[in-house]
């Protein structure tokens, strides 16, 4: 009986990110990323990949993807060059995801994006 449960959830799961592909033209993984950086200005890879539940390689790699892609920044602090602070680009903020407002139960996912003060 567990297992069936559980089979349904997943589906579901599965069902719904590839909704959330479809309409937003991104990955979910990628998707959150962009959401968890407008959530907050300047995160750290550590703390996406905290927030996730993933490894930080993983979390470097959906990043990696969304820098080539145009949508995040990278930004380095003068003080500590190993430091990676995050920051959405102007095709990030612009995205489909954030331009087109869904119905609930979504609308938490598509918040819209606070300006970044973080300089280049």
């Amino acid at each position: 009986m567990c297992f069936a449960s559980f089979g349904v959830i997943f589906g579901s799961m599965r069902q719904y990110f590839r909704l959330v592909e479809e309409r937003c033209g991104l990955p979910a993984s990628q998707m959150w990323v962009l959401q968890e950086v407008c959530r907050t200005e300047g995160i750290g890879m550590y703390d996406i990949a905290l927030r996730m539940g993933i490894h930080q390689s993983t979390a470097s790699l959906l990043v990696d993807k969304l820098v080539s892609a145009g949508m995040l920044a990278k930004l380095r602090q003068d003080d500590d060059q190993r430091r990676v602070r995050l920051r959405l680009e102007p095709a990030g903020q612009t995205a489909s995801i954030f331009r087109d407002r869904p119905k609930a139960p979504f609308r938490r996912l598509y918040q819209p994006c606070r300006k970044s003060s973080l300089k280049h």
